[in-house]
């Protein structure tokens, strides 16, 4: 079977520079997120050491929520998810 979208033409997006700086706004939120993740990972961390194997479900979900946090700072940190890099849309 033929494609029949193939008589479409789709612009080619420009280049993208290989480092590119997220915008302030984004940025000092990506901040702000990998500073939170750094107290959840200290929670986690302090906690164990300080109440023992009776905060393991506490550190438990302290590192997820210091692994979530982390990765939203990434997005973050690195410009934002970008929806349009796909050529249909």
């Amino acid at each position: 079977m033929a494609d029949p979208c193939a008589h479409e033409s789709f612009p080619q997006k420009p280049p993208r520079p290989w480092l590119e700086l997220a915008p302030w706004p984004l940025a000092s939120r990506g901040l702000g997120l990998l500073l939170l993740a750094g107290a959840f990972a200290a929670a986690a961390w302090w906690g164990m050491g300080a109440f023992g194997w009776w905060f393991v479900p506490g550190a438990a979900v302290c590192a997820g929520a210091a692994l979530l946090a982390l990765w939203a700072a990434l997005i973050h940190l690195t410009g934002g998810e970008e929806f349009d890099d796909h050529p249909f849309v």
